[in-house]
């Protein structure tokens, strides 16, 4: 919701990229993902091997690592438009790189 909220707040009300801010974190939707597995993730990015270290993991860290697809995975399931798997799984069809920008910025700066 903050990413979608920030995005319609700064003037953009397209409606797929409204939808894939809504949506681009569903993959860590049944994961147990706390507090303290966030802030390990983000320090964890500031050490080289940090991310694929815990990525190498199960559980919680696995979900962090995987969200991206995973939650593209199921929107595909669930028969959602191409373009928005793609959003969510974090790559473009074309045309939509302005919209995936938009869509990390936001979610950056939440």
């Amino acid at each position: 919701m903050r990413v979608a909220c920030l995005l319609l707040a700064r003037g953009h009300a397209d409606d797929l990229l409204i939808r894939a801010a809504l949506l681009h974190d569903v993959g860590k939707a049944d994961a147990r993902i706390l507090l303290w597995h966030r802030v390990v993730w983000v320090v964890a990015a500031w050490v080289p091997v940090g991310r694929r270290w815990l990525a190498a993991r199960d559980g919680a860290w696995r979900v962090l690592a995987d969200h991206a697809a995973i939650g593209a995975a199921r929107l595909a399931a669930a028969g959602a438009d191409a373009r928005l798997v793609a959003l969510v799984r974090g790559r473009v069809l074309a045309g939509d790189e302005p919209r995936l920008a938009l869509l990390a910025a936001a979610d950056d700066a939440v």
